[in-house]
């Protein structure tokens, strides 16, 4: 009889400390999400509008596809096309990168 009194004072306080934990569990979940979602929200409010202007994607050379040596990259890595002779390539000026102006330029 005592054995069973102790093991059902063991098993409770099992069951007591799992739903601790699942109750701690959901409070961390909880507090991670709204601080997620305030940072989120934080970053767009100070992004403004995400790209460059006209006048800076201007700026950026312009190459034709099989004239130019340079161009090492034979597909655009925004759709995945190879580059056709003749096509125009916006090339990124630290990388050297070509895109398809219509791909790029978006």
């Amino acid at each position: 009889m005592n054995f069973d009194v102790h093991m059902g004072v063991i098993l409770a306080a099992l069951l007591c400390a799992l739903i601790g934990a699942v109750g701690v569990n959901s409070i961390l979940r909880c507090v991670l999400r709204c601080r997620y979602s305030f940072e989120l929200e934080r970053a767009q409010e100070g992004a403004g509008t995400p790209g460059l202007k006209k006048r800076e994607i201007a700026l950026i050379s312009i190459k034709v596809y099989g004239t130019d040596a340079n161009i090492k990259n034979t597909d655009c890595a925004i759709c995945l096309a190879q580059f056709k002779v003749g096509d125009k390539l916006r090339m990124l000026p630290i990388c050297n990168h070509g895109f398809h102006l219509t791909c790029i330029d978006t």
